[in-house]
């Protein structure tokens, strides 16, 4: 498949990422991890356009560990080395990527920023430093909208090519309250609307809003009240199919499912002449899916 995808922000950009990956797509993954705000976004993206390395004074230590206040605690590590090196590789292979890339694919999680006090910087992630180290504050729409202009401007100018789909999580952040949880997601949703009357090129997926308001019951949220279930994740997912592949992709799709459901059959008996067999079967289904759609053939 020619199109190549490139996901970045929130955990639901994470989401899309494994579906697409799923499906043999060729995706990047933001480099720098889970990021929720627009301003963070704002300024990993600059940092990735800079060509400079990572400086050893942008990590800080807590709990053992050396972080990137741009970065989310996975790229965190024990050797100090090691984590500036390997976010040097990461953002060098991204930025490779995003230049081969037909879409950019969006998601904003919350318009509260907390500043670290002592370098006054907007942080992607607080790694658990003390909270008395930082200013949160919501960024009004006008912030967040020049924010993403500023990278995103000439990001398309210089890619032709290069689409850009905005989405709003659908992850409540209840720990702010309900009426400010709200007052988040209405600042992003106005980011987004404004991002694409500015744009042509750029579109909106409305994620939050089918699980608001499509998806009205509980039985489609986890445990912890706050995140989608798997089964919501599936649904926004069929709309995202829908809205953005046309019907030999889908079909494509629905053949890919049939596929890896025989892949995954769990095998109680695998020198039994009936697992022989499947196996047959599995391979013929593999070889017509290849047959039928060869720009997917070398990603199997």
């Amino acid at each position: 498949m020619d199109t190549r995808f490139y996901t970045a922000g929130s955990c639901f950009a994470e989401e899309l990422y494994l579906r697409l990956l799923k499906y043999k797509f060729h995706t990047t993954s933001h480099p720098f991890g889970i990021t929720f705000n627009p301003l963070s976004l704002a300024r990993q993206f600059q940092l990735l356009f800079a060509h400079e390395r990572y400086h050893p004074e942008a990590l800080v230590y807590q709990d053992g560990l050396f972080h990137s206040l741009d970065h989310h605690g996975s790229c965190s590590g024990p050797d100090k080395a090691k984590v500036l090196e390997d976010i040097h590789c990461n953002m060098i292979y991204a930025r490779e990527e995003l230049a081969r890339s037909h879409c950019l694919v969006l998601t904003l999680g919350s318009a509260h920023v907390y500043t670290y006090l002592p370098t006054n910087q907007v942080v992607a992630n607080c790694h658990k430093i003390p909270s008395v180290q930082f200013n949160k504050k919501r960024v009004t729409v006008d912030e967040s909208v020049i924010a993403l202009q500023t990278v995103l401007e000439p990001l398309l100018a210089k890619h032709s090519s290069l689409r850009i789909v905005l989405s709003v999580s659908p992850v409540r952040y209840l720990r702010d309250g309900f009426e400010e949880n709200n007052r988040s997601k209405a600042t992003l949703l106005l980011c987004c609307d404004a991002l694409c009357s500015w744009n042509p090129r750029i579109h909106y997926f409305p994620a939050y809003e089918i699980f608001m308001d499509d998806l009205r019951d509980y039985r489609y949220v986890a445990d912890d009240m706050v995140h989608p279930t798997q089964r919501a994740i599936d649904y926004i997912w069929s709309y995202f199919k829908d809205a953005y592949f046309d019907e030999r992709v889908r079909t494509y799709f629905q053949r890919m499912d049939a596929y890896l459901a025989l892949k995954n059959h769990r095998v109680l008996h695998p020198q039994s002449e009936t697992h022989l067999h499947f196996l047959q079967k599995l391979e013929a289904t593999k070889s017509a899916l290849i047959s039928d759609f060869p720009e997917f053939g070398d990603a199997f």
